[in-house]
Parts: C-alpha cells; structure tokens; sequence
C-alpha cells in the first residue's frame, strides 16, 4: 500500500503544488528541464523512501539476505511509484493520480480475496512486489527474475509515459 498508494499520491501532489505555487514558471524560466526536475524530485522521493523500506524491513525482521531482497523489491516498485507519480502531476490531468493511486495501492491487497482480479493486476508492478514480498515472507528467495522483469517493464512504460508527457522539452507550468 506504501508503494501504491502513498508515494504515487504524494510525488503527484509534489509536482501539482509546484505547479499551483508558480514554482514551474521560474524553473521553466531558470530553463530547467524535465529531466532535472524528475532527477532532482525523484532522488529525494527516493531517499526518504528508502528510510522508510529500510524501517519496514526492521518492523517485519527481516534480516540477512531478506532484508537486502526486501529493500531491492521495495524500492524498485517504489521508484516506478514515484515516476509515475512525477509523470501525472505534470500531465495535464493530474487529478488521474487518485485512481492510479488507488487501483495499484489497494488492488493487490484485494487480489488475494478475488482470483479474477489478481490475473488483471498480475501485469502491474504493485501486484509484482506484493508477490515477491510474500515469497520473502515464506522463505523462498529464488526465482525473483521474472517479477523483477514485469517491473522493470512497467517502469519502461512509465518512462515512455514521462517522455510523452514532456514531449516539448520545457516544464509545462499552466494548471
């Protein structure tokens, strides 16, 4: 839910505020570009994210070569989150980011109560890290490649979504 969710909501909220503050109009007139905003956003997203995979692996003992397969599923889903979140917010639609949000944050919790909504959502990178947080649970640490490949996939996509949405070059600062 963490990754779904909230960093997904806040990073959209993040850039939606710089947005509706004015801030996007002097970067855009300090010619910052998309790219370095997403950098510079994204890396401190990330290392706040980081601190807090690090205290969810603590709180849920894993230790050892667990913790280090926690933290690389979490904060692999987490960036994927947090660039998603950046690409809504500087769309022209950022309010998408609530049902985005809610889909991919609550939907992998209810997939273990429906089967048909977990064949849905099997292609998304929440659903992905829910599975290997399971299979981390249960002991068994082998065999990550192929969700560690549908979120790197998912992130591609995200990425390609980025590039779309900043297809002119220069931060877009109009509501």
């Amino acid at each position: 839910m963490f990754l779904g969710l909230t960093l997904l909501s806040y990073s959209s909220a993040l850039v939606y505020e710089d947005k509706s503050t004015q801030n996007f109009r002097f970067m855009a007139m300090a010619n910052v570009k998309p790219v370095q905003y997403l950098i510079g956003t994204a890396s401190s997203l990330a290392a706040l994210s980081f601190v807090i995979i690090i205290c969810f692996a603590l709180a849920g003992r894993y230790f050892g070569p667990k913790t280090i397969w926690f933290v690389s599923a979490g904060l692999s889903g987490g960036l994927v989150s947090i660039l998603l979140g950046i690409s809504i917010g500087m769309s022209k639609y950022p309010v998408l980011a609530t049902p985005f949000s809610l889909l991919l944050g609550i939907g992998p919790m209810l997939s273990g109560l429906n089967e048909n909504l977990a064949r849905i959502l099997r292609f998304t990178y929440t659903q992905q890290v829910n599975l290997l947080f399971s299979d981390i649970n249960s002991g068994i640490i082998s065999g990550f490649t192929s969700n560690f490949q549908i979120i790197a996939l998912n992130g591609a996509a995200v990425c390609i979504f980025f590039i779309w949405v900043n297809r002119k070059g220069s931060l877009n600062y109009a509501k």
